[in-house]
């Protein structure tokens, strides 16, 4: 008995000539590794405009730095960034944190600018920064009272979502300038946003 294979329209499916099993193979790998880098490069939701280096051993940090405990230059919400810890740009020299007093601050270590956002006057002993889910910056304190607060200006679509590997929005980033952008992604139209934090929590 001869048997014919059916493709889903009951139709006989006709034997392929000349088909070379190497190339075929080539094929397929080649395929794969488009797809891969595709999801890499543009991340779960198709929408990738920041470099997608979230790992933390692709980071290398110079000299200048070795008073710092460099940890990335992204941060995620509902982090809690304890004391002596900072994000530090993968050049040049910038680093944002809070120092080994409990001070939430920005520096530049090479002309030796520093600004302080949150002085810990009231001797803390173990502070932290952290970001909310609606972008609020925030200092807790020892028993998890609220410190200190900056809102967002007047953004109300400031939420959760998946923005690259690693890191959900909203998240903060230390650019290589020195800026540091808070970025996420419009919850009504699904763009993504990135502003100066500078400008949007008027420090």
């Amino acid at each position: 008995m001869k048997v014919i294979a059916l493709n889903a329209d009951d139709e006989p499916i006709r034997a392929r000539r000349n088909v070379n099993p190497n190339k075929m193979i080539v094929f397929l790998l080649t395929a794969a590794a488009v797809i891969g880098c595709t999801i890499l490069r543009f991340g779960k939701n198709g929408t990738m405009p920041e470099n997608n280096n979230d790992n933390r051993e692709l980071f290398t940090w110079g000299s200048q730095f070795k008073d710092y405990n460099c940890v990335h230059e992204r941060w995620n919400h509902l982090t809690k960034m304890p004391k002596n810890t900072y994000l530090c740009s993968t050049s040049n020299s910038y680093v944002l944190g809070v120092s080994k007093y409990g001070n939430f601050v920005w520096k530049d270590l090479s002309t030796g600018e520093k600004k302080v956002f949150y002085k810990n006057s009231s001797n803390q002993n173990n502070p932290y920064f952290w970001i909310t889910l609606d972008g609020k910056f925030q200092m807790i304190g020892d028993n998890g009272q609220i410190l200190w607060e900056k809102k967002p200006g007047n953004y109300k679509n400031i939420g959760y979502h998946i923005c690259i590997t690693g890191f959900a929005c909203p998240y903060i980033h230390l650019h290589s300038d020195g800026v540091c952008v808070l970025n996420w992604i419009d919850a009504t139209s699904g763009g993504w946003i990135a502003k100066n934090m500078k400008n949007l929590y008027s420090l």
